[in-house]
């Protein structure tokens, strides 16, 4: 398993290159680190956002299965994944409709360089079709941009705290080993042996 250390310099290296990246690169280091950190929920939640739709179903839930904490709550209504899929399905709800905008980010920055292309080529497009679309895509990935680093940032947050009581408790171990190994040389191995 990961250290606090080693997944808050991911956090830290994930934020500091946020704007340098692309979203969908900045969108699967998050993923990393909710799977290491056993956040279940923006585990499954990111990494919606990058599949495609579409695909084997049970591929798909071994997938998503692969990206939890406790795989048992699978299935389960109030499970952090079927939270996931709830809060990602409303957030790419079609306005005006019961459809939602299933695509991945990769395809939807594929069709909207498509679309700009196609504008730029002076070929004839529908202009409300092509900006009511141009707005969804905009809202989508604006919207996963601000949950991913609003995830990092508290993730950073949240592990600094942890690094820090893991530094003092590593500093009073160190020196509760020191005394036992002084004084109580057997129960100090029989610590470490339960401990290992």
């Amino acid at each position: 398993m990961a250290t606090s250390d080693h997944v808050l310099l991911l956090v830290r290296k994930a934020l500091d290159e946020f704007d340098d990246v692309p979203l969908e690169a900045s969108v699967r280091r998050a993923v990393r680190i909710a799977n290491l950190v056993g956040d279940t929920k923006w585990t499954i939640r990111l990494s919606l956002d990058l599949k495609t739709m579409g695909g084997d179903r049970e591929t798909n839930g071994a997938i998503s299965r692969m990206l939890m904490e406790d795989p048992s709550t699978w299935g389960s209504t109030t499970g952090p994944a079927e939270q996931a899929v709830t809060a990602w399905m409303n957030d790419r709800k079609i306005e005006g409709s019961d459809k939602i905008d299933g695509q991945s980010l990769a395809q939807l920055e594929f069709w909207s360089k498509e679309l700009e292309d196609i504008r730029n080529s002076g070929e004839r497009v529908d202009y409300e079709t092509d900006l009511s679309t141009r707005a969804r895509t905009t809202q989508i990935l604006t919207r996963t941009r601000h949950l991913t680093f609003a995830l990092l940032c508290s993730w950073e947050r949240r592990l600094g705290y942890t690094s820090i009581n893991e530094s003092i408790f590593g500093g009073y171990r160190v020196r509760v080993d020191k005394l036992l190994a002084e004084g109580a040389a057997e129960l100090l191995q029989q610590f470490n042996a339960v401990y290992r």
